[in-house]
């Protein structure tokens, strides 16, 4: 008579075709990790603005931040990083995500676009967003340090510059931001 199949003892193959299977699967895994197959290139924090690490055939495409010259005593160089729009994702009038990295313009404040508190306000925050993604567009930019590095939300704090010029001054110009020194801000619907 045959035991119920519950029973059965399974095969030591069939045990050690699995093993192996697992065996495998976490040395893939493993090497996945370590040759950094699975990352985007690797952005580092400086504290005169964002450098990033030299990319090289195992971590991908060429980071489009480019740091700027290393300093003789092997600090980071107290400029900021020259970065290619094609890094630059425009949150709203005043945030840039940089190769992942989120920024707040530190010089401007814009209208909300998302909770604006009146429909004027939501159509000057659509304006200024677009407007900064062309400003972004135009070239490379900079991004100045301030004196304080982050704010409450954890963004990073800078001064989007191009030529020495800044590009939140050339959206006040244009009636699409206000200059921002710290404080409370101001409505945007009177």
């Amino acid at each position: 008579m045959t035991a119920p199949s519950r029973f059965r003892r399974r095969s030591p193959l069939l045990a050690d075709i699995r093993s192996l299977a697992w065996v495998g699967l976490l040395l893939a895994l493993f090497a996945f990790h370590a040759l950094g197959w699975w990352r985007s290139p690797t952005v580092v924090e400086a504290p005169g603005g964002i450098a990033a690490a030299p990319a090289d055939s195992w971590t991908g495409p060429r980071s489009a931040v480019r740091p700027g010259p290393a300093p003789k005593n092997g600090r980071p160089a107290p400029v900021g990083a020259r970065i290619d729009p094609a890094t630059v994702r425009v949150v709203d009038g005043d945030t840039l995500d940089v190769a992942g990295m989120r920024v707040r313009i530190a010089d401007i404040d814009t209208p909300e676009i998302f909770s604006p508190r009146c429909p004027r306000e939501a159509e000057l925050g659509a304006r200024a967003t677009r407007r900064l993604r062309a400003l972004v567009d135009e070239g490379p930019f900079e991004l100045v340090a301030i004196a304080r590095d982050e704010d409450r939300y954890g963004r990073k704090l800078r001064i989007a510059t191009r030529g020495g010029r800044s590009l939140g001054d050339r959206l006040v110009a244009e009636g699409l931001a206000r200059t921002y020194d710290g404080g409370p801000r101001k409505g945007w619907c009177a």
